[in-house]
């Protein structure tokens, strides 16, 4: 049975930190499954499964509450995590052996991969963003300097693929071994958890959007179109789950354009599926991703999909084959939701499609895939 260590910064509620967790599941007795985690905090930091051997760096989870000289120096660390990655993670040394070791996400856990190279057989580095829109948190020379020792790199698209050679544009790195491995969908929890109760009643057309509270997720520009959905006399209910620290400047956006009867940002939601499930429309305006995995998600429940055309998105949606694409700009934003608002039968004819089209699908056969190459 091989022996795998995956390496990840800490467990947020991001997309990257649910495919580690979902991943995990899916091999438990397929291999001995170890995760080193920097910071011991994060939404899903208590959903890393018992068969899982967890260790850590520092306990973060209650920060809040611990004395001022305990937050100083994780905030004195963290800065020099950003600043000198190589020299923080050589106090960081690993003590035992693996056959495989897998960077879960593009940062410090990849610095911390390639220091300790010398304990693994085969080292992997999984990427999740395009360089070209998202830079990572510690500087493209020291990751180079990593990538140096990394053996293969694993790519959630085509996109990420792409943006990545662009962005570094040195031969010897086109030159090791690289896959597209897409995000698996857990999709019996996904179709389950749907069905969980939530305190929420449906009264009027619904579109929900999920996500992390940053700029790159475009909610200020679907609130702004929100608004002049509701000014042409249209009667909705717009939910944005989802928590960061965009969250008060949505919420001024929202009173200033007078919408607080029909936009609600619900904050995180460890469940969002109920909420996703019950959408007339599913609307996504992201500036720019790698694999969004509320996407697949939605896929899932059949629903009918509003998403601009960037990297990843586009992946996923294949070119608008599985989902309505707009241009992202505010302009076309609203015209594409006045569209699927208004137009019963597109919304039908996408639903029906997911249905008729599920088995082709990328990301319906993504766990076997990534079983095949971590066990390779």
């Amino acid at each position: 049975m091989k022996k795998i260590l995956f390496i990840i910064d800490s467990l947020g509620g991001g997309g990257a930190e649910r495919v580690l967790i979902d991943n995990l599941n899916y091999l438990k007795d397929k291999c001995d499954l170890h995760l080193w985690v920097f910071l011991y905090e994060g939404a899903l930091i208590n959903q890393v499964p018992s068969h899982v051997k967890l260790n850590f760096a520092f306990d973060t989870s209650d920060l809040i509450n611990r004395n001022i000289f305990f937050r100083f120096y994780i905030r004195v660390v963290f800065k020099l995590m950003r600043l000198f990655p190589f020299f923080i993670s050589s106090f960081l040394k690993l003590k035992e052996d693996y056959d495989v070791g897998v960077s879960a996400y593009e940062g410090f856990s990849t610095i911390m991969l390639a220091t300790n190279k010398k304990h693994f057989k085969k080292t992997i580095a999984h990427i999740h963003n395009d360089f070209i829109y998202h830079k990572p948190i510690v500087e493209s020379n020291d990751l180079l300097e990593a990538y140096k020792l990394i053996d293969e790199f694993a790519f959630v698209s085509d996109d990420s693929l792409l943006g990545f050679n662009n962005y570094f544009a040195l031969s010897w790195l086109t030159q090791k071994k690289q896959i597209v491995l897409y995000n698996p969908v857990n999709v019996e929890k996904v179709l389950l958890k749907a069905k969980e109760p939530i305190v929420y009643t449906k009264t009027k057309f619904l579109i929900v959007s999920s996500g992390r509270l940053v700029k790159i997720k475009g909610f200020d520009k679907l609130i702004i179109n929100a608004k002049k959905l509701i000014d042409k006399g249209i009667d909705f209910e717009l939910l944005i789950l989802g928590a960061g620290p965009e969250k008060e400047n949505l919420e001024s956006l929202i009173q200033k354009n007078n919408l607080q009867n029909c936009v609600k940002l619900l904050g995180f939601c460890a469940n969002p599926y109920p909420y996703i499930d019950l959408a007339d429309l599913f609307a996504f305006v992201s500036d720019h991703e790698g694999y969004p995995m509320v996407i697949a998600e939605a896929m899932v429940l059949k629903k009918p999909i509003l998403a601009t055309n960037v990297t990843g998105t586009r992946n996923i949606l294949n070119n608008g084959e599985f989902g309505y694409l707009v241009d992202n700009n505010e302009y076309d934003i609203y015209k594409g939701l006045l569209e699927m608002v208004t137009n019963d039968s597109i919304r039908n004819y996408y639903a029906d499609y997911l249905h008729k089209k599920w088995d082709t699908l990328p990301f319906t056969d993504a766990f076997k895939k990534t079983e095949s190459y971590f066990l390779d």
